[in-house]
């Protein structure tokens, strides 16, 4: 998949990256160094991140304060990345411990985002201060619990959807939510929970004949696919990693305002280590760092 840059941008693009800034940026880099950039205005992040990133081959990790900068500059990557090289991984919680309403949106976009991690050659994941806390399934923990799937590939149906029930899928007769499978003879349907849209398989005896998106509201197919990667869910007990695990083999992570990022995660550290001391013992809350990692 190829990036639709606009001509102007990429005209853009040749004329920022031969200032001489942007040459001791790549020096710095390939020396390993910390580098501090200041004064950047408007989209201008998104162009240093597209640099880096050219320049270095590495994915990234763009921590920023607030989640409205976060998908902004999401917005502004896209104008400069192919689509499916750029994720955002929000926070889940407004308020350390919530046990709020469950968003299928958020859960899906972090998954996504761990996703995009583990299969995507040198991608870019935007995320905020307070995200960066969360401590996740490792990243082995999520590759056990992806199933592949493509068309003309054999796969047996009762494995399947014995498969889609261990790793806590729902069976209902009609898919229209996150999570969710059904099957009708040699049809089965499945949402993946970091999907943005359900999966119609078509078996043909034990073979998968075609795979076709369809919309939840009309049941209706739309794009025809040729795979698909099903995410099942990991326990909260294998929850121990944080995103940052994810970036073992290297990688570069870009602060905005990183002081004021860290104070921000240590002021949540702080409200959830109050939230749990008020907390009855009958409620039973995990201890803090079993939930969220130290800045």
């Amino acid at each position: 998949m190829q990036a639709r840059v606009q001509p102007g941008i990429l005209k853009l693009k040749s004329r920022l990256y031969h200032l001489p800034v942007f040459g001791r940026l790549e020096q710095a880099l390939e020396a390993g160094q910390t580098v501090g950039v200041r004064n950047l205005a408007g989209s201008f992040l998104a162009f240093v991140v597209d640099f880096t990133l050219q320049a270095s081959g590495l994915p990234h990790l763009v921590v920023l304060p607030e989640a409205e900068a976060a998908e902004k500059l999401v917005d502004d990557l896209h104008a400069l990345l192919p689509e499916w090289k750029v994720a955002y991984f929000p926070a889940d919680e407004s308020v350390p411990y919530d046990r709020g309403i469950f968003t299928p949106a958020l859960h899906s976009m972090r998954l996504h985002a761990l996703n995009v991690l583990l299969h995507r050659e040198a991608p870019v994941i935007v995320t905020t201060a307070t995200a960066l806390l969360k401590r996740l399934p490792s990243p082995l923990g999520l590759m056990d619990v992806v199933k592949e799937l493509r068309v003309g590939q054999e796969v047996d149906r009762d494995d399947l959807l014995e498969w889609l029930s261990s790793r806590g899928y729902e069976r209902v007769d009609t898919v229209d939510e996150l999570g969710q499978f059904s099957a009708r003879g040699g049809i089965v349907d499945v949402f993946s929970f970091d999907a943005e849209a359900p999966v119609r398989v078509e078996f043909d005896i034990d073979t998968i004949a075609s795979m076709r998106e369809f919309d939840v509201l009309s049941q209706l197919s739309t794009n025809q696919i040729e795979e698909v990667a099903l995410l099942g869910q990991v326990a909260e007990d294998q929850h121990q990693a944080t995103l940052l695990d994810y970036f073992s083999e290297g990688g570069v992570v870009v602060w905005e305002d990183r002081p004021h990022c860290l104070k921000l995660m240590n002021d949540w550290l702080e409200e959830a280590t109050q939230v749990f001391q008020r907390t009855p013992a009958e409620r039973a809350l995990p201890a803090v760092e079993e939930v969220y990692a130290s800045p």
